[in-house]
């Protein structure tokens, strides 16, 4: 009995018995292969303590400041999905990488995209904060962010 090759030659079961054997060999390198990609992984993962590992790359981390620089001006106050990821994007590795506190934050975003941000800045805080496996002890609560954010929208603080 014989069994078609790559090429669609029918060989013998010799020939055939080698092939088998070939691509059990290349099938365990390939497996060997993905074991050792899915190590490194978990150890990209697992680098140190929950306050060393970052959730987005440096490039996930410019792609959502771009996004959201274009997107501002395009929506202003109204909610855009795209947009509210990108902010979610820069508000969780902000929170994670510099201050918990939201005033921190809130000067941070206004720094970096202006006055446009402002109506954004709680929902971005708020989704952080409430991010499930995400346990960061010293976030502002949610009832003092609510008072700080009613100040910055009457003007009465920057």
């Amino acid at each position: 009995m014989g069994i078609f090759s790559r090429s669609g030659i029918i060989k013998s079961d010799g020939a055939a018995r080698s092939v088998r054997q070939t691509g059990l060999k290349e099938r365990a390198a390939d497996s060997t292969a993905k074991t050792e990609k899915n190590k490194v992984r978990q150890e990209s993962v697992e680098m140190g303590g929950p306050e060393d590992r970052h959730f987005f790359s440096t490039q996930a981390m410019q792609t959502a400041y771009v996004r959201l620089k274009t997107r501002l001006p395009e929506v202003g106050p109204k909610f855009d999905p795209e947009m509210y990821v990108a902010g979610l994007v820069i508000a969780m590795s902000y929170v994670q990488t510099k201050s918990l506190i939201f005033s921190d934050f809130v000067k941070f975003m206004l720094a970096s995209f202006g006055d446009s941000v402002k109506p954004h800045l709680l929902s971005f805080y708020a989704g952080v904060s409430h991010a499930p496996d995400l346990v960061l002890t010293g976030m502002t609560s949610y009832e003092q962010c609510l008072r700080e954010y009613a100040l910055l929208m009457s003007g009465t603080i920057v």
